[in-house]
């Protein structure tokens, strides 16, 4: 076996190998696809996606998502939401979620990962029409990238190391310019999507790329103030250090308050505290070196206007703890 690979490798061009791998790996994803219900929509997924065992573990797992958007629909009924790392439309379904219907939430996914766009656009079909979907990476600035160049893990995509550059272009030699995935700023994005021009939620979840997208837009963030929901990831001090100057940047522009969950959904804290803020910076290091139980926090982050919603989802999270 290992000498019929050597033998494709040296022999078979770069690019029909390529055409090779994307023919087979449809044809195991088609035959391996599950669903799973969030609401009353039946998502399809692919059968190594890590959501329903996640699901059925920590009942809260992708609870405060659902929370923010339920808050968000009490104080603006109609908000609009852009999803960045929307992954195969799981939390577009889910910001629509009221006990066990869903309704219409216009939500603009925005996912450059050819793995799941598949999925995406058939869910997004399922979710209705006010659901956009855009294919592209978001990052610091427009370019392209090669997909072998990406990380893949119980369906989640990394592109950090990759995206985070000036003018992050990357083409292989013999790599065809039309099978790079495109990279491009939200600005260029909402241009082509004009309905979110003012849309009052931000998702983010990238895998590590979340505090440089927020630094990389922070006049469109000034100018918005948009509720934003992010993965705090910390794994090195450089992490962390951005982490800090991405905090500090939310401030500046107005951003006064957060609300911070572990990655099982539990409400950890609640601040405005940037000191208190940077102390978690030091607990996901001391987990990562010292015996790793949590892996990563998300915040939510609101503005003076928003506090309301913050207020919303605090007492959503006091009533089910007491309900247990």
């Amino acid at each position: 076996m290992r000498a019929i690979q050597v033998i494709a490798r040296d022999w078979v061009p770069p690019a029909l190998q390529r055409a090779m791998k994307r023919v087979i790996r449809g044809r195991l994803g088609a035959a391996r696809n599950v669903t799973y219900q969030v609401g009353s929509t039946a998502l399809v997924l692919p059968a190594n996606h890590a959501l329903p065992a996640y699901r059925s573990k920590w009942r809260l797992y992708d609870e405060p998502l659902r929370m923010v958007a339920q808050a968000l629909r009490q104080v603006k009924p109609d908000f609009r939401a852009i999803d960045i790392g929307a992954n195969v439309g799981d939390s577009a379904a889910a910001l629509g979620v009221e006990g066990s219907i869903s309704i219409p939430v216009s939500v603009l996914c925005i996912e450059g990962d050819p793995a799941y766009l598949a999925h995406l656009r058939r869910n997004a079909l399922a979710l209705g029409s006010q659901v956009e979907v855009e294919c592209c990476f978001v990052g610091i600035a427009p370019g392209s990238i090669a997909e072998d160049s990406l990380t893949r893990h119980d369906g989640t995509t990394s592109a950090a190391r990759r995206l985070d550059s000036v003018n992050p272009i990357e083409t292989g030699e013999g790599d065809r310019p039309d099978l790079a995935i495109p990279i491009q700023r939200l600005e260029q994005i909402l241009a082509r999507h004009p309905s979110f021009e003012r849309s009052e939620l931000i998702k983010l979840d990238t895998d590590g790329f979340d505090f440089s997208i927020l630094l990389a837009h922070e006049e469109l963030l000034a100018h918005l103030q948009p509720v934003l929901f992010f993965e705090y990831l910390v794994e090195c001090e450089r992490d962390a250090e951005r982490a800090r100057a991405c905090l500090e940047m939310l401030t500046s522009i107005g951003y006064t308050d957060f609300l911070v969950f572990d990655n099982f959904g539990n409400l950890l804290l609640r601040t405005g505290d940037l000191r208190t803020m940077h102390g978690l910076d030091r607990y996901l290091l001391s987990n990562l070196a010292f015996g790793r139980a949590i892996h990563y926090f998300d915040v939510c982050a609101a503005a003076e206007a928003d506090q309301e919603v913050l207020d919303l989802v605090s007492k959503r999270v006091a009533m089910l703890v007491e309900r247990g």
